[in-house]
Formats: structure tokens, sequence, C-alpha cells
């Protein structure tokens, strides 16, 4: 049982992390890339990346202290730093830790991609 679970999580990585940055490696090499999950992403990408969930940008971990909103990240947080920092595409995964803002003016998704496997 165990082994089929390693066997699951490891085709739900090359599916979610290494696609996703293989694609911003391959289709928009010198993007500056906003993730959730930055491991892969930042290796491959050449240009600057931001991580949302807080764990790779002392900017973003210092702006939502600062705004004492631990929750979420609202415009007033985040748009700062995407200015600053760039923002020419946004890889996050909607199943996740991330509580994006619902408020009125919050960005909508203009698409998205599938890898097929």
């Amino acid at each position: 049982m165990l082994l089929g679970v390693v066997v699951l999580g490891s085709n739900d990585v090359y599916l979610q992390h290494f696609q996703t940055a293989k694609f911003i490696q391959e289709e928009l090499p010198t993007a500056n890339v906003v993730a959730n999950d930055i491991g892969l992403v930042s290796m491959r990408a050449g240009g600057n990346v931001t991580d949302i969930v807080r764990l790779g940008n002392t900017d973003v971990l210092r702006a939502v202290r600062e705004s004492g909103e631990y929750g979420q990240l609202s415009h007033e947080v985040i748009d700062p730093i995407l200015d600053r920092n760039g923002a020419d595409v946004i890889a996050i995964y909607p199943e996740g830790s991330l509580h994006a803002s619902t408020e009125a003016g919050s960005p909508s998704r203009p698409g998205r991609w599938r890898a097929c496997p």
C-alpha cells in the first residue's frame, strides 16, 4: 500500500512541479514568475521568482507581518512587491495552502494549461 502512495506522489510531482518548471523554462525563459511552489521553478526560471507562500522571499513575509493579514494576500500587501519584482506569469496550483483574496478587484484566472500524462 505504501509503495502505491509513493508512486502516485511521484507522479503528482512530475505532473505539477516538473511540468510547470519545464513549461516556464521552454516557453517563458526570461519571465518574472510568481509561484506558490518555487523549488524547480526557481531552478529553471531566467527571471525573478516571487514566492507567495512566504518561504522563499523575505519581502513577502515582511509585508504580510506588517499588514497583519496572515491568512491571505490582499492587493495592498502583494501589489507593491509584484510591481517591484515583476509578474509576467503566475504559476499556482489551485489546491494548496495559498489563501488568495476574493475581494472585488482580485485577479481572475486568465487561462490555464494542463499537462497530459
